[in-house]
């Protein structure tokens, strides 16, 4: 009796231990899964705010193209 008295005392201990530990690993898991949500989020935003620098770059370098044609049309212009 006296056995049976103690393994189930050992059970119900192993089994607050077990649960414990379940709720901790959860709140870890919870938090791990927040984190990633705003990792996920700023990443988002740097991929678009690299998108839209590039469409700038381009767009710059257009400019830059038509200053160079204009430039060199207006030299030949004078020596033409």
């Amino acid at each position: 009796m006296k056995v049976e008295k103690l393994n189930s005392f050992k059970y119900e201990l192993r089994i607050k231990e077990l649960s414990s530990k379940n709720a901790e690993l959860n709140s870890k898991n919870t938090s791990l899964i927040q984190k990633n949500a705003e990792t996920e989020q700023l990443l988002q935003l740097a991929e678009k705010d690299i998108s839209q620098k590039n469409v700038l770059k381009k767009k710059i370098s257009l400019l830059d193209e038509k200053r160079i044609c204009l430039m060199w049309g207006q030299i030949f212009k004078r020596h033409y």
